[in-house]
């Protein structure tokens, strides 16, 4: 085998798994988005992260009874009744919490003599394959992860929901830093390859035995020497490019990004005004009253033209119809997010 095409296929070999990677980098942002997310909540109390979750049932119609009982009475953290459905809730806090088939056996004993249909048990941990098997005989929910984190991060207050979006895009710059090694690595071994095929091809090329008129046989190894410098000079470019830092908007440039967004937003059939109430979140108000179909048409087209500047990809909206209360006022805000 030639000496040239082991690094130089080795180096396109690591090029295109850098590309496979990237691709594969873009598609995990989610996931990155809600392990940033559970750091956040992990970082809170129990007290505090047993109210968002409590909450999170209260905004879907439930009632807690929090007057009537304390946290763990029983075994139970909390109550949630809607209608004639009474669910036991259990909250398991910490970021190396991995509940296993216990709690859930325990929680599916207790729903009887607590006349409860159903059970949830809530952890910004995980739950282990035990569980999982356990949760499914029984009217026991799990919540963890993505649901849990979705099912939350609009209650956040507007510093947490922050930190969440700093912690996400510090995980994507490390992404990043990774492809950059590959890339780097694989174009300095399609360096070394091209020139060594160019050595190659000029010692071939200058050999006694080359047949041919003089200048016909001069001529291959320039044009071998040619191309590895083309080769070699496309590479180096190749190099620089994945070597740059990716560079972060400064707060100004944010700002702006920011306005053109809010301006965008206005352009949007039904809408009446748009402004940033904090960095992460864009006060829409609406003409009314509207049908849901019609609010969420209106809100999906704001966030398209908003999240489509990747520094505002976390944005979420704080809704308000104007016309829609009684006598005609501005209903209660509402969050819808963007991604």
């Amino acid at each position: 085998m030639s000496l040239y095409l082991l690094p130089l296929a080795a180096g396109l070999l690591i090029l295109a798994a850098a590309f496979v990677t990237r691709l594969a980098a873009a598609r995990k942002r989610g996931e990155r988005e809600v392990a940033a997310g559970l750091e956040v909540l992990r970082d809170l109390r129990w007290k505090e992260f047993a109210q968002l979750v409590t909450q999170s049932f209260e905004s879907r119609g439930y009632a807690a009874q929090t007057n009537l009982r304390k946290p763990g009475e029983d075994g139970v953290d909390m109550i949630l009744t809607r209608a004639a459905e009474r669910t036991l809730l259990q909250v398991k806090h910490g970021g190396s919490y991995l509940v296993g088939a216990g709690p859930v056996r325990l929680l599916a004993g207790m729903l009887g003599a607590q006349q409860a249909q159903s059970g949830v048990i809530a952890t910004s941990g995980a739950f282990d394959a035990a569980a999982i098997d356990a949760a499914r005989n029984v009217p026991v929910s799990l919540l963890d992860g993505e649901p849990l984190w979705s099912s939350i991060k609009d209650l956040l207050p507007e510093a947490l929901l922050d930190d969440a979006q700093e912690r996400a895009t510090a995980a994507d710059k490390r992404a990043q830093s990774k492809l950059s090694v590959l890339a780097i690595g694989g174009t300095a071994l399609v360096l070394l390859g091209a020139g060594l095929w160019g050595m190659q091809a000029m010692e071939s090329g200058s050999s006694p035995v080359a047949s041919g008129p003089a200048s016909t046989a001069g001529a291959a190894p320039r044009d071998a020497a040619q191309s590895a410098a083309a080769a070699a000079a496309a590479s180096e470019r190749a190099t620089r490019a994945a070597r740059a830092p990716v560079a972060e908007p400064s707060e100004a440039e944010m700002a702006q990004q920011r306005d053109f967004a809010a301006a965008e937003a206005l352009l949007v059939n039904g809408v009446a005004s748009a402004s940033w109430s904090s960095n992460s979140t864009l006060a829409v108000s609406l003409r009314g009253p509207l049908e849901d179909a019609r609010r969420n048409a209106i809100l999906q087209d704001i966030c398209s033209r908003v999240v489509a500047r990747d520094a505002l990809r976390f944005t979420r909206l704080q809704v308000s119809v104007l016309g829609a209360a009684e006598g005609g006022g501005t209903a209660s805000p509402r969050w819808y997010p963007c991604r």
